[in-house]
């Protein structure tokens, strides 16, 4: 029982210097961990790229997502200049945001909200981006429309005709190969609607005039647009970009 006692006796304090021990440690070790937020090397919040869903900024999301095929400042791209005041009110704001949104069947212009490559803030942040920074309200401009119902039958067979006589008269003295604008490798890439907005608004960066032309007094008619873009789309291949005979095509795919 003696010695029993005496190792209680010591046991007391043991228990209290272990106590005292982990306190020092724990003492020790806070300030050291908090410490290394602030060691040489690591990168600070600010630091860190942002989350690209989160990013509104129209100039930035204009050049990342568009500038490619519509020219670093809207001008002198693959596709149609956007630094174009006279085709951004023909489009209109909220059809425009549409085509943002949806894309263009039958063209290279993807829908970035169907396609979830921009949320619906980076959307909007890019159409008001482009408006406010190329867009304006023609004065004592009658636009044509933006879109007609298509024709069908002897109805567009009559449009194709009078749009043959529209573009011999009105655009052959720039076009006069017409296989520049009839190429069906070139018709596969655009949809009848960029075809019409083409005619109506022109490419004022590469030269071409709207439908005023460069003598107001030879304006097309809003009929002659329309009759002209269906002759130009009359040129469409099934098969675009094919150099032997596609009839011979047709009968292979219906052969398999």
């Amino acid at each position: 029982m003696t010695i029993r006692r005496s190792a209680m006796r010591q046991s007391a304090p043991s228990r209290n210097l272990q106590k005292a021990l982990g306190l020092l440690l724990m003492f020790l070790l806070v300030p050291l961990a908090i410490s290394c937020d602030g060691l040489p090397g690591k990168p600070d919040i600010s630091d860190m790229p942002p989350d690209p869903r989160t990013l509104v900024d129209p100039v930035v999301l204009y050049s990342e997502n568009c500038s490619g095929c519509h020219g670093a400042d809207g001008t002198h791209g693959a596709a149609r200049s956007m630094n174009d005041p006279l085709y951004l009110a023909f489009v209109g704001r909220e059809r425009f945001a549409e085509i943002v949104d949806r894309g263009v069947p039958g063209s290279l212009m993807p829908g970035f909200g169907s396609t979830q490559l921009l949320s619906a803030a980076q959307q909007k942040a890019v159409v008001n981006g482009i408006y406010d920074r190329w867009g304006g309200s023609p004065e004592g401009v009658e636009l044509p429309p933006y879109s007609v119902p298509a024709l069908s039958g002897d109805a567009l067979e009559a449009s194709v005709k009078r749009g043959a006589e529209v573009f011999a008269t009105h655009c052959t003295s720039c076009h006069e190969d017409a296989s520049q604008v009839t190429n069906p490798t070139y018709l596969a890439l655009v949809s009848d609607q960029a075809l019409r907005s083409t005619v109506v608004c022109g490419r004022t960066d590469l030269g071409k005039p709207d439908w005023r032309g460069l003598d107001p007094s030879q304006s097309l008619s809003f009929m002659q647009i329309t009759d002209v873009t269906n002759w130009l789309a009359s040129h469409r291949t099934e098969f675009p970009g094919q150099s032997y005979d596609q009839s011979a095509q047709k009968r292979i795919l219906e052969d398999d």
